[in-house]
């Protein structure tokens, strides 16, 4: 029998000190060690994704390997991380946020001078609908006599013609000084405008997939530095997830919000569904 192993009390492994090894960075891991029987440690190998059990628990297998060693001996290390639907919160990656200059590029007739002094308390202080379509027609009109019928009409004309409706609160002298703006600038070709709004990205970790907002809502952040935040007018897009751990282990979800102008977004376009 010589040169061959008598296990006693019998074949089995025998979990080994190996030092440090669990390591708390950007992920949070840790290994097992084991040694024994060459058979025993194939067999307890387990696959990349597999979820921990016991002591184990809310640990996700990243890799498993075995190293031969003379007369039938060997080693199985498991390595480790934290995840899964057991996994505790406290271990969860910290929260993040970007922010980045968006161009938005409104149309021209939404620009700071299509607007009176009056508002928003008076509403109807700004370019009127009316207006701004005698201004296209005198640049875009289907014939060369409807683009002038419409520009005579915005330069001066006493009354508005008899289909141009003048709103309350508005003088026909503001809005053809508003329209022959619009005009020159239609004509100049300009008919959308430069202007930065902020893109705000919120980054939050979970280890089963969470609820999720399909935003096109107007909403304000609700999370990190720009939470609440009312300077300006945000609209909330659709949340985005995507795994960063194994086998859907960590869950990573990007909320991000568009903030504009005051009154860039539609209430009424954007406004929140009352249907559930």
């Amino acid at each position: 029998m010589s040169g061959q192993i008598i296990w006693r009390p019998g074949a089995f492994l025998q979990k080994q000190y190996t030092g440090p090894s669990l390591k708390l960075a950007d992920r949070i891991v840790d290994c097992d060690v084991w040694r024994g029987p060459i058979a025993l440690c194939v067999a307890k190998t387990m696959l990349r994704g597999a979820f921990g059990v016991g002591d184990r628990a809310g640990w996700v297998c990243t890799s498993s390997e075995v190293n031969w060693e003379k007369l039938g001996i060997g080693t199985v290390k498991i390595n480790w991380e934290v995840g899964g639907p057991d996994a505790d919160d406290r271990y969860l990656p910290n929260d993040d946020w970007r922010m980045e200059a968006v161009e938005l590029y409104p149309k021209v007739e939404r620009n700071k001078h299509m607007y009176g002094t009056a508002y928003p308390g008076n509403p109807n202080d700004k370019i009127a609908p009316d207006t701004i379509g005698l201004a296209y027609r005198a640049v875009h009109g289907s014939s060369s006599a409807s683009c002038k019928d419409a520009l005579r009409a915005l330069m001066g004309a006493a009354k508005p013609t008899s289909d141009y409706e003048l709103p309350s609160g508005t003088t026909w002298a503001d809005q053809s000084a508003w329209g022959l703006v619009l005009y020159g600038w239609l004509m100049a070709g300009h008919e959308t405008y430069y202007l930065a709004g902020l893109k705000y990205m919120y980054i939050r970790h979970y280890f089963t997939l969470p609820e999720l907002s399909l935003g096109g809502i107007i909403q304000a952040p609700t999370w990190g530095p720009m939470d609440g935040n009312t300077e300006l007018s945000w609209l909330r897009l659709a949340d985005a997830p995507e795994p960063i751990g194994v086998n859907n282990s960590i869950i990573r979800v990007t909320s991000t919000w568009l903030g504009g102008p005051s009154g860039h977004w539609d209430p009424i376009l954007y406004a929140p569904s009352y249907t559930t």
